[in-house]
């Protein structure tokens, strides 16, 4: 169905910037005149013919002529909703509604299929002034990296575990150097969960990690942040670039990040 705002915005009268409207006008100010005398036709249809001009008893101002306008621009926007257009303006929405939700909640197959298992924690919390760091550690780098986006959407909550996937979101990521390829993953997550629908993810599964060009492409599993069901954490505020460290080279791949709080 079409939501009433959204009927609104489809239908809504343009005025002067319409073509019907703009017709008017230029009929009722045309250079031709009539004597008070005349009869004067009723139909719309006559005072859009080139050359005929509305009496000055009918539209004195400017502003009436303005009137007018308007509401025959209305009348003519109102025909996209008689009865046999309307099937086709809902379709129209209906397809854009789709569109919209595949781009905000991700993918609705992944409810039922290719859902990844849930990764053992290989994060810790660091207690640092005003502020936190996030600690995570792997097999190879692209798994620290996994972690540490983990690690912060579980900050965000007190029970993690309560986070069921159902929805699927692509997040892409791009740097000058592993710190910055580092900064920009996570702050894409983070808006992630910033902007509605909020999501929040219980895995981050790294598809493509190209740690000479920097670049990442990664998908992520959550669904909406609902405080009745998930317990609130504390907020992060702000990925930071503060004694940010990458250990790519040590057995277990240590990453150190500062979030703001």
């Amino acid at each position: 169905m079409v939501s009433e705002h959204k009927k609104a915005r489809l239908h809504r009268p343009p005025c002067f910037n319409n073509r019907v409207a703009r017709e008017i006008i230029h009929a009722s100010t045309s250079a031709r005149t009539r004597t008070m005398d005349d009869d004067w036709p009723s139909d719309d249809a006559f005072w859009l013919e080139e050359g005929n001009r509305l009496p000055e008893t009918k539209l004195q101002t400017e502003t009436e002529v303005r009137n007018e306008a308007c509401i025959q621009s209305e009348k003519k926007q109102k025909e996209l909703w008689e009865p046999e257009n309307v099937e086709l303006q809902e379709d129209n929405v209906d397809a854009a509604e789709e569109e919209e939700e595949a781009c905000t909640f991700g993918d609705p197959e992944m409810e039922l299929t290719n859902i990844p298992e849930i990764p053992v924690a290989k994060y810790e919390y660091l207690d640092h002034t005003a502020d936190v760091q996030l600690h995570s550690f792997g097999a190879d780098l692209k798994e620290s990296f996994e972690q540490v986006a983990i690690a912060m959407f579980a900050y965000m909550t007190t029970d993690i575990s309560k986070v069921e996937m159902k929805s699927r979101h692509e997040i892409y990521a791009e740097g000058d150097d592993l710190e910055s390829l580092l900064y920009h993953f996570l702050d894409e997550l983070l808006f992630l969960f910033s902007v509605e629908p909020f999501i929040i993810c219980r895995v981050v599964r790294i598809l493509e990690f190209d740690d000479v060009n920097f670049k990442i492409h990664a998908e992520g599993f959550g669904e909406p942040f609902d405080r009745s069901k998930h317990p609130p954490g504390t907020e992060v505020k702000a990925i930071t670039y503060s004694n940010m460290q990458i250990h790519k080279d040590s057995e277990t791949h240590d990453i150190f990040v500062i979030i703001d709080i």
